[in-house]
């Protein structure tokens, strides 16, 4: 039985068996060699020819394109490569994490270690700080206190001016002035306040009273020198005199 087969049959056995390559020319018999080109890389290598043989179809042998190979051992070494780099990289990062948090433990030790108790000066409870002679438990009651203080030194202030007439309160000056800012001509709003805890906060619009003459100019606390402002006039007035607003809507311009 003879193994030699016609280019044509070789081209059909190929392309049937070996779809991924293409006989291209060399097939002088089943004992010679053939050349193949590769359809993924259009490379042509020479292969055995006994491949085309019939007890060789009916086999399961495969074809290999050594530069297909070598490609792909390239990229399987690249893809390893940007593993073990990323790998390396995580690692990295854990120990410089690892690190961190060390530090971060030491900080929060030697914190502790200067930690000292003390009283608040306001609100009587206790509290921890790194500060030395730390007076106040939050900015809540150091303001709270400063406030007082502020407050105290007016009042010193008012007695020097004059007689204080304590029956002025702001309910009281509201319906005198009928609910009228007497700088801007804009009503009040006795709504505009906003409750923090334990903490009073009036807004622009909320009502104030206004020493027509400033206490710090020697302005007295009588009926006459008092007339009813928003807190934002009576704020951008500050301690000037006879300043008054032109109305705008919301917004108010000094003449």
């Amino acid at each position: 039985m003879s193994y030699k087969k016609t280019e044509e049959e070789v081209r059909r056995v190929i392309k049937e068996k070996y779809s991924d390559y293409e006989y291209t020319r060399g097939y002088i018999g089943g004992r010679g060699f053939l050349y193949l080109k590769c359809r993924t890389c259009d490379t042509v290598f020479k292969y055995n020819a006994q491949i085309v043989r019939d007890s060789r179809n009916a086999s399961n042998t495969k074809i290999y394109c050594a530069n297909c190979r070598a490609i792909e051992a390239k990229q399987n070494r690249h893809l390893r490569y940007e593993e073990a780099k990323a790998e390396r990289k995580k690692i990295k990062l854990l120990k410089i994490r690892e690190k961190e948090i060390i530090q971060l433990k030491e900080k929060e030790l030697k914190l502790k270690e200067r930690l000292r108790k003390y009283v608040c000066a306001e609100c009587g409870a206790e509290f921890e700080s790194i500060h030395h002679n730390a007076k106040y438990c939050s900015d809540v009651c150091r303001k709270r206190i400063e406030n007082r203080y502020k407050e105290v030194s007016r009042r010193k202030q008012l007695k020097r001016n004059g007689k204080i007439d304590y029956s002025i309160t702001l309910p009281k000056l509201i319906i005198r002035d009928n609910g009228i800012c007497a700088l801007c001509g804009v009503q009040v709003d006795v709504e505009a306040y906003d409750n923090d805890g334990d903490i009073f906060i009036a807004k622009g619009m909320y009502p104030s009273i206004d020493h027509i003459i400033p206490v710090s100019k020697g302005g007295t606390h009588t009926w006459d020198n008092v007339q009813l402002a928003h807190c934002k006039c009576n704020a951008d007035k500050n301690d000037s005199l006879n300043l008054k607003f032109e109305s705008q809507g919301n917004k108010t311009n000094a003449i």
